[in-house]
């Protein structure tokens, strides 16, 4: 069997899933905001890393790159609209929070907030980029 060769932006159809996150990051003066990151990967245990891509045309990843700071919130089945929500919508303008009906709390170890309604969160600072 031959090799087939495809389109560059073709190899996300071999990629394996991952699942959809919600990351949370806040700018200098306190405005928390959410981005709905479609994957996210360990890439190291010592020291524990992990890794996103956020565009840089996005307004999280000016917040991310202004604090260094962020929260990888882990939803379960019942935040698939709250997620859509969050990955249609700019920050710039929309107070993602209150249009998807989440709750911002407390981190204990970075700047951006939990989120509540989250299974599971990964308090993070940038580690390289």
């Amino acid at each position: 069997m031959g090799k087939v060769s495809y389109p560059s932006g073709y190899y996300v159809r071999f990629s394996p899933p991952s699942p959809v996150v919600l990351v949370t990051c806040i700018s200098r003066d306190g405005r928390a905001n959410i981005i709905t990151i479609g994957m996210y990967m360990p890439i190291s245990f010592d020291p524990p890393l992990l890794a996103i891509g956020v565009s840089p045309k996005r307004y999280s990843h000016s917040l991310i790159e202004e604090t260094g700071e962020f929260v990888v919130n882990v939803p379960g089945r019942d935040l698939v609209d709250a997620a859509v929500l969050c990955g249609s919508v700019s920050g710039r303008v929309v107070d993602k929070f209150k249009e998807a009906k989440l709750t911002a709390i407390p981190a204990s170890k970075v700047k951006p907030p939990l989120i509540a309604e989250c299974i599971a969160h990964f308090e993070c600072r940038v580690y390289d980029k």
